[in-house]
């Protein structure tokens, strides 16, 4: 009664009034779901004010009492991708996706974000700090009598929702009478569970939009869409959320709204994508959706036509509207069993199409490009993308126009390197401006790299202080240390942001290089050292990913053999930077740097340097190793070796040990790997080529022995022959009849050098 004359006396603020009814009702179990009149309920949804309520009863503002908006950002991503590659995985460490944030909505001609208002900034009011700081208890008559009330309210609340359902299917009931029953239904309801019951009821009354904006079914959906919203705010509804089936309801009622566009108000989207976008962060509800056809009915929404149909008021309002529908989307292609749903409707091509129309929009990017980092995982993802010369360009201008945006740039890198990954078409696609002076992504490469030099260097240990000894006392933190503090850890957040980048950076070029026309353009830019460099400057141990894709960089890199290649020209340098890797226990880490020596030691001033260093020898120990792919990588440096008379001898010392080792691989892996088959044959032939050459003028005794002992030679014969002999197998496979071929010309070497030997004089001292 005291707040009621409060209401009627014009002395009283109103806000106050409000404050102290919510703060009673929130702070009572008993009274919170207690009925108000229409008239009161009507003023307590003014959003601000019961948003400063809430944080004067809980203390803070936040729904979940996280703190926070929870809100994605193009600084601070929403969830990180899972990367093509799965050695990848591990860069991406952090999920900050588990909150949830107020839609965006009509206000005043504009679609604004929704903000909550903390505890700390809210202004104290002389009148609220003068209440009292405690009640007297209640007592056991009041509690009764609470009790009491508190069940008539649920009784009367359940015989309205009856009767509305009852009105609804008699044709002499008109709309209006409808609406203004489920508005007193919808106020007695309050803010509990009963409230998600309510708006049940309310989205299945047979009610179509009219022209009039203030219309009572407008105003009453307004309510409940708002209703359900905030529940979607809590997860704990999520629950109460699909028992009252309000996610298909929700989607039913957006279609409503898309057929008649001209009809509905922007807010009823603005609440209903809102709730969308909460609800779709659980997999439940995401599967839900999708099972309600949400995917083709969202996509819908962003066709030119049907945004213009939507009669929003700017530019502004439009990229809004598209945040949110494409934030609902991304979490709906969370589950990779959803990704042909995307396919079948055409959503690929259409994301694409939204590149084109709002490149210089960082928002609408950056929202199709998360949706995108998920798709391409899924061929008929990538294949839909690739149909689209045009949106492969507007993505690849990315790393221009909005070159200072990392996260942005670290998402269009990886979608670029998962459609360059197998496909050459995309790679002459993507990289289409190769042939001049300065291509885009070679500039990204420089700036980036300059970025990481930059920060590395400000994160550089510093040398330590004499007086900050074991034992010295501690110092007060001075203001200005502190912000140096903050300025580290600021440092330290940006330096693996960087990192992430080089990594989907590097991995792109890399990607691309495979084009034998790019591959040729990229080795003779001098921007592509700098890559020599940050091995120079990185631990493998520490930034693992970073270096696994440098190193693949430049193995295609190195590929191409011309004249002004630039990594030719700090050889060295690589080498210093690849023995470490030789001894790693990180297989993956081994086979990467083999593989870059596969290609240098095509050089014969490169195979000097590796026999100075003894990497040779190391070759040679290498042929040990258990993993098909490193005895794989390691034969093709020996390859390249036996073509040289001074660096095969490695193979001769100490008893012929890696000759012996090379054959005992043949017999490991030839059969069952017939790549490490031929390439080992074929590091048999060129002994034997070789041997003769360069022992000219010797005895036949000398070539044989140095080319190849008895005992291995006839092991040789015995796997050779037991090849040819499959000729079911080479039939079914060309690497096998490649298999055969070799080893019927190494026969006929091991003939031709037996018939020698026999031939040949003994051999005087």
């Amino acid at each position: 009664l005291h707040l009621r004359r409060n209401l009627e006396s014009p002395a009283v603020e109103l806000d106050q009034t409000l404050e102290t009814i919510i703060i009673l009702k929130l702070s009572s179990p008993l009274l919170r779901s207690s009925p108000i009149d229409v008239g009161l309920a009507q003023k307590l949804d003014d959003a601000s004010t019961l948003a400063k309520a809430r944080a004067r009863v809980h203390g803070t503002s936040s729904p979940r009492g996280q703190g926070g908006t929870g809100k994605a950002s193009l600084l601070d991503p929403s969830r990180p991708f899972t990367p093509l590659v799965a050695r990848e995985s591990r860069v991406f460490t952090t999920d900050d996706e588990a909150k949830r944030d107020w839609p965006v909505f009509y206000t005043e001609g504009t679609l604004t974000g929704r903000k909550k208002q903390s505890q700390t900034s809210r202004p104290s009011s002389s009148k609220n700090s003068s209440r009292p700081s405690s009640s007297k208890p209640l007592t056991a008559r009041s509690r009764a009598e609470a009790a009491k009330k508190f069940n008539e309210v649920l009784c009367s609340f359940s015989s309205n929702l009856k009767e509305l359902r009852e009105k609804k299917t008699q044709s002499s009931v008109t709309p209006a009478d409808l609406c203004d029953h489920a508005m007193i239904l919808l106020a007695k309801a309050g803010r509990g569970a009963e409230s998600l019951q309510a708006c049940q009821a309310i989205l299945q009354l047979p009610i179509k939009y009219s022209g009039r904006e203030d219309s009572r079914y407008h105003k009453l959906m307004l309510k409940c869409l708002k209703r359900q919203f905030e529940h979607s705010v809590r997860q704990d509804y999520d629950e109460l959320t699909r028992k009252y089936s309000i996610i298909p309801l929700s989607l039913k009622q957006l279609k409503k709204v898309l057929k008649s566009p001209e009809l509905a108000p922007i807010q009823h989207v603005s609440f209903l994508l809102g709730t969308f976008r909460n609800l779709s962060e659980k997999e439940k509800n995401q599967r839900i959706m999708v099972r309600c056809d949400a995917i083709p009915l969202l996509a819908s929404m962003l066709h030119a036509e049907n945004l213009k149909s939507l009669r929003l008021p700017s530019a502004a309002s439009t990229v809004n509207l598209i945040k949110e529908v494409t934030a609902i989307l991304r979490n709906l292609a969370l589950i990779r069993s959803h990704n042909q749903d995307f396919v079948d409707h055409a959503v690929v091509s259409l994301l694409g199409d939204l590149l084109s129309r709002f490149a210089e929009s960082e928002h609408v990017v950056f929202g199709v490009c998360r949706i995108l980092s998920k798709l391409t995982f899924f061929p008929a993802c990538r294949a839909q993308v690739s149909q689209s010369r045009k949106s492969l360009q507007a993505l690849y201008r990315v790393l221009e126009r909005h070159r200072g945006n990392i996260p942005l740039g670290i998402r269009a890198c990886f979608i670029m390197g998962n459609l360059t990954v197998s496909n050459d078409k995309n790679r002459a696609a993507i990289f289409s401006d190769f042939e001049s002076k300065d291509p885009i992504l070679l500039r990204c490469l420089a700036d980036v790299m300059k970025r990481d030099e930059e920060i590395s260097a400000r994160l550089s240990p510093s040398t330590p202080k004499e007086n900050d000894e074991k034992g010295s006392p501690s110092k007060v933190q001075m203001p200005e240390d502190a912000e140096k503090d903050s300025q580290g850890k600021a440092d330290e957040k940006l330096s693996a942001e960087l990192e992430n980048y080089l990594t989907k950076v590097i991995r792109l070029v890399a990607n691309v290089s495979i084009n034998a026309t790019i591959g040729k353009r990229v080795c003779t830019d001098e921007r592509v050292g700098s890559l020599v460099s940050l091995l120079e400057r990185k631990d493998p141990e520490k930034n693992e990913e970073l270096v696994l894709n440098t190193i693949s960089a430049i193995t295609n890199i190195s590929y191409y053999q011309v004249p002004d290649a630039m990594l030719r020209t700090c050889s060295e340098r690589l080498l210093g930077c690849l023995m470490p890797l030789l001894f790693s226990t990180n297989s993956e880490m081994l086979h990467e740097a083999v593989r870059v020596l596969g290609n240098f030691s095509r050089y014969p001033d490169f195979r000097k340097l590796m026999g100075s260093c003894r990497v040779d020898e190391t070759m040679a120990v290498l042929l040990d190793h258990s993993d098909e792919d490193i005895i794989f990588a390691t034969s093709g440096v020996i390859l390249n070796m036996s073509t040289d008379y001074a660096a095969r001898q490695v193979l001769y010392s100490n008893g012929c040990e890696g000759l012996g080792k090379i054959i005992e691989c043949l017999y490991r892996f030839g059969s069952s790997n017939p790549g490490i088959g031929i390439i080992i044959c074929k590091i048999l032939i060129n002994l034997s080529m070789q041997g003769s050459a360069a022992l000219e003028g010797k005895s036949a005794g000398t070539i044989k022995k140095i080319w190849l002992p008895s005992e291995l030679s006839r092991q040789v014969e015995i796997w050779c022959e037991e090849r040819i002999e499959k000729e079911d197998e080479q039939a079914s496979s060309p690497i096998l009849k490649e298999l055969n071929e070799i080893c019927v010309h190494l026969l006929e070497k091991l003939d031709k050098m037996a018939s020698a030997h026999e031939s040949a004089a003994p051999v005087q001292n």
